[in-house]
């Protein structure tokens, strides 16, 4: 993975390119500018205003240079970024996040021939100066749950919950899940809670309506192996061996997706950590279970990771 800053620093190997697209209330559906790639400072020399929706080209004679694209909206709700592209280059690349500023970068390697490094970005019909929607999990971050005033947060209606001292246990069958009753966003977020297991391990997931996103593996396969997939169930997933949990005893489990990296603790000690490039950028839902198993869950934690 290369680091804005380590492109920066390594100008010799590779040279970073910087546009950023303000929006403007004035912006006309259509209107097209260009940005020409300076290849003696690494930046371009124009700007363009947009409305939020846009369709970025780029020439084909120029795609064998690229080695990325990321494009990013202003989060209009929050101060960051949010990534709508990050990616390998292609001749049209279209993004829409409506009424805010976007920025785009372009990392290639080596130096442009003369005459490339033409790349242009056009308006598509939007309504300027309208915000898009708040974040499905707006309003509900930092969120702590202890069971201490019942499921009112949950979905539990395929299992049948045990509640005492606080905490929320089930058996949970064939994969009978207890998940959270709001939307989270994928990206960008720390996911803690207590764990308990008796014969099987915890199974953590974060996905989306078209049943993709995070798989998270506690000890599963009766204690012997844990790790995770990224994509659908058993897509790209990584695993290692060993034990995790110890038979009706609580720990404290801790899960970090943050940039391009996905990693696990238990009580602190790392189970595995990963890196991918793959981005979620709807919203998902995080629910909790196992195979054939009897399993606990308290205080859980889930905040943002920056």
């Amino acid at each position: 993975m290369f680091t804005r800053r380590k492109i920066l620093k390594e100008s010799t190997i590779m040279l970073g390119v910087l546009v950023l697209l303000a929006c403007t209330s004035m912006a006309l559906a259509g209107s097209q500018s260009y940005g020409i790639v300076d290849r003696a400072r690494g930046y371009s020399a124009d700007y363009a205003f947009l409305t939020g929706a846009a369709t970025i080209t780029i020439p084909l004679e120029d795609i064998p240079y690229i080695t990325r694209v990321v494009i990013q909206a202003k989060d209009p709700w929050k101060p960051g970024w949010i990534i709508l592209y990050d990616g390998r280059a292609s001749t049209t690349i279209d993004v829409s996040y409506a009424g805010v500023p976007l920025q785009l970068e372009l990392f290639w390697r080596g130096t442009l021939p003369n005459g490339h490094g033409r790349i242009t970005w056009a308006d598509k019909p939007g309504r300027p100066g309208e915000p898009p929607p708040p974040p499905a999990d707006h309003g509900k971050l930092p969120f702590f749950e202890d069971f201490s005033v019942g499921f009112g947060n949950w979905r539990i209606s395929e299992i049948k919950p045990e509640i005492a001292s606080g905490y929320l246990m089930w058996h949970t069958g064939n994969f009978l899940s207890a998940s959270l009753d709001f939307d989270l966003l994928m990206e960008d977020i720390v996911i803690e809670f207590d764990g308990w297991a008796e014969t099987n391990g915890i199974n953590v997931f974060l996905w989306n309506s078209s049943q993709q996103g995070y798989t998270i593996i506690f000890g599963g396969w009766y204690n012997t192996q844990s790790g995770s997939d990224i994509g659908g169930s058993a897509q790209n997933r990584q695993l290692v061996q060993g034990s995790v949990w110890q038979k009706g005893k609580w720990h404290h489990y801790k899960i970090v997706r943050r940039g391009d990296l996905l990693s696990a603790t238990c009580d602190d000690r790392q189970i595995f950590a990963r890196t991918s490039m793959n981005r979620f950028t709807d919203s998902g839902r995080l629910r909790f279970n196992s195979y054939n198993a009897k399993i606990g869950i308290d205080n859980v934690r889930i905040y943002r990771s920056f």
